[in-house]
């Protein structure tokens, strides 16, 4: 089994043309989607994931820097590293973000080189 495709990437992300294109830029990774609180944790639950990349804006469900908070703060889940990908550009955004336990903040559109490159720094490290 190749490297990327033993990394497994949770994105949380609502919007579908944005999970089309972590389709298109991430093919070389094993990928799980989901769009809401609710359907994130059951997808932890049920696979083991070694990064997620989250949106912040997230309708219809907690935000993404609740997310972040919540899992940062599980004892089951605060190892995973959070990419938090969003289009909020704001440094008082970024602050929470960091705050809240986000390893990375990235405003998209986020560059595949710089996605990959992010992502592919964290395979380094053994969780």
């Amino acid at each position: 089994m190749n490297k990327e495709k033993s990394y497994k990437i949770l994105i949380v992300e609502d919007d579908e043309i944005s999970r089309n294109i972590y389709r298109l830029m991430l093919k070389k990774f094993d990928m799980a989607f989901c769009d809401s609180d609710e359907t994130m944790y059951k997808e932890l639950s049920e696979d083991n994931f070694q990064l997620i990349i989250m949106d912040i804006g997230l309708p219809n469900s907690k935000d993404g820097l609740t997310l972040i908070k919540e899992l940062k703060g599980s004892e089951k889940y605060y190892k995973i590293p959070i990419i938090c990908a969003t289009s909020y550009d704001s440094h008082e955004i970024k602050a929470n973000a960091i705050k809240a336990g986000a390893d990375v903040y990235l405003v998209k559109p986020i560059l595949k080189d710089i996605l990959i490159n992010t992502i592919n720094k964290f395979q380094t490290i053994v969780l």
